[in-house]
């Protein structure tokens, strides 16, 4: 009858664990946790694993501040708080334990399926067998009554006592790491390599867990996404002004007439810009913030057709580097892309209407600290495509002064490959393809000035614009664990909702076939702000 309970309690405890994997209990070792409590500056930590198919018991333990020596360290079973039971595991204490000190710490695995880890006391209690030993102290830490005690010279009861407590990274996982820790709890403790980096992460403290636990997802930032969408707007923002001064040149729209007679654009335009890029965004929503740098070069041909419309198209190559902070930091993101985009302008009245359509390519190169297992990698391909339609009617305000107030509607999609990353370890990710789509409107209005510089007239202006996010997606992911497990989903951040944009520049006009331009546009929203630096040089023939 004896036999048939232990053996009914080793079915239950089974039942509890995944078949064979080791479970992690975590303990906090304080003297207010002895019956009776005892007074003392002494405290410790513990990490122990279990695998009831290997029947290893693995021990990790730290304590210091003890007030006597360490003399002996066990674990008791099987009681509820507040009471005191007897030992369960090897007497008089662990192999490995560092006795005579005040403080210390080991890490040890022991055979529970040998005679030697038990105390004779506690076999002999649960029928003799170490099998039935096994099964009974196993259910009794599945059911929270068991406790490890160190025990000192001035406290021979025990300095300081923990209760095992299963461990459980959801519980301290924020919101966007909730499906990447509910995968690393059902591993349990692993085996192996992902046993330490599990083990590891288990006894950090409870805010670098969560910390460590963002590490463990793929970079759930908007940064790729931004710099990315703000690729194709610098280089729609670059023809709109390349436009711009078409139709002011040609006389199609209203010019300050302080500018006089302008050159003649002729019938073909060969132009190309230069510009860099810096931007910041700060953590917003729990999100970890981010630095980008970055640079573009655009070439692009145009023609005209008639005496009010333009056609044209451009080639553009880009270079981007994101530095993330916060819970990211020691994450990068390099970003190399090109750009085809094609536009075209038509004159209605003293009206314009301009349209503009781009396909980009990416390739990304990242590097993700995961905080416990090193640095994984990853590099994939992503594209990008990208519209936009405008309309704006200039209004002269005097001699020197023009002002255009204008509309415009974009639309952009995101998509980024699937890759596997490389390095990192056992928690390394496979990450499968995401994209995003954006449909956002654009009010606002450029002021233009007339003016002379020596041998050029020049065209000062200022703008602004007010954007509203229709469709603002973010690009969750979908990603696995190398080493196994489910799928799990990493919410992404949405752009911002309403962000304005603010710009200034000149354009300059000589008396032959060549003009220029330099531009700033900045882009602000929430916690965020990117400020882009263009030059320009057109040729018309």
């Amino acid at each position: 009858m004896r036999k048939f309970t232990f053996l009914l309690l080793w079915i239950v405890f089974l039942a509890c664990v995944p078949a064979a994997h080791a479970q992690i209990y975590r303990v906090v070792l304080s003297g207010a946790n002895e019956i009776p409590a005892v007074t003392t500056p002494g405290t410790g930590s513990a990490i122990i694993t279990f695998n009831p198919t290997t029947h290893e018991m693995r021990v990790r333990v730290g304590f210091s501040g003890l007030t006597g020596t360490s003399t002996a360290a066990h674990v008791h079973c099987c009681g509820v708080q507040p009471s005191n039971v007897g030992v369960a595991t090897t007497t008089p204490t662990f192999i490995g334990t560092p006795l005579g000190v005040t403080s210390g710490s080991w890490d040890r695995i022991y055979d529970m399926s040998q005679a030697g880890a038990w105390n004779p006391v506690f076999v002999n209690a649960n029928g003799g067998s170490i099998a039935a030993t096994e099964a009974a102290f196993l259910a009794g830490v599945a059911a929270g009554q068991v406790y490890l005690n160190i025990h000192s010279s001035t406290f021979g009861g025990g300095e300081i006592r923990g209760f095992l407590v299963l461990n459980k990274f959801a519980a301290s996982a924020n919101a966007g790491a909730q499906g990447a820790a509910g995968v690393l709890d059902s591993f349990g403790a692993g085996t192996g390599a992902l046993n330490d980096v599990l083990v590891s992460l288990a006894e950090l403290p409870t805010a670098q867990q969560t910390a460590t636990l963002d590490k463990l997802t793929p970079n759930s930032s908007r940064g790729t996404l931004v710099v990315v969408t703000e690729t194709v707007g610098t280089v729609f923002d670059q023809v709109s002004n390349r436009l711009d001064g078409l139709r002011l040149a040609d006389g199609q729209t209203v010019i300050p007439s302080a500018l006089g007679t302008l050159p003649d654009q002729k019938r073909h335009g060969l132009w190309g810009a230069a510009n860099g890029v810096n931007s910041r965004q700060k953590s917003v929503d729990g999100f970890a913030g981010y630095r980008n740098g970055g640079w573009g070069l655009t070439a692009g041909l145009d023609h005209r057709l008639g005496s009010r419309g333009v056609i044209g198209g451009a080639v553009t190559r880009t270079e981007s580097k994101l530095t993330y902070r916060n819970q990211s930091a020691g994450d990068y993101a390099d970003i190399e892309g090109g750009l085809v985009s094609f536009y075209a302008t038509h004159g209605i009245g003293r009206a314009f209407i301009e349209g503009m359509g781009a396909y980009g390519w990416q390739d990304y190169d990242t590097t993700r600290n995961t905080g416990v297992s090193g640095l994984a990698t990853g590099d994939f391909d992503g594209h990008l495509w990208g519209f936009r339609v405008g309309a704006g009617l200039p209004i002269g305000l005097s001699s020197h002064v023009a002002f255009t107030p204008q509309g415009r509607l974009d639309w952009g999609s995101v998509k980024q490959e699937g890759y596997t990353e490389y390095g990192g370890g056992p928690l390394a990710l496979a990450v499968t393809s995401r994209s995003a789509d954006g449909f956002f409107s654009s009010l606002g209005g450029q002021i233009d000035f007339a003016s002379t510089l020596g041998d050029f007239k020049i065209r000062p202006f200022v703008r602004g614009f007010w954007q509203h996010n229709f469709s603002d997606d973010a690009l969750d992911a979908s990603s696995k664990f190398v080493a196994g497990g489910v799928s799990f989903v990493t919410p992404g951040q949405n752009l911002a909702r309403d962000p304005y944009h603010f710009g200034t520049g000149i354009n300059f006009f000589t008396e032959g076939a060549f003009t220029a331009a330099i531009v700033y546009d900045g882009h602000f929203a929430k916690s965020y702000q990117s400020h882009v630096y263009q030059a320009k040089l057109r040729w018309t023939f």
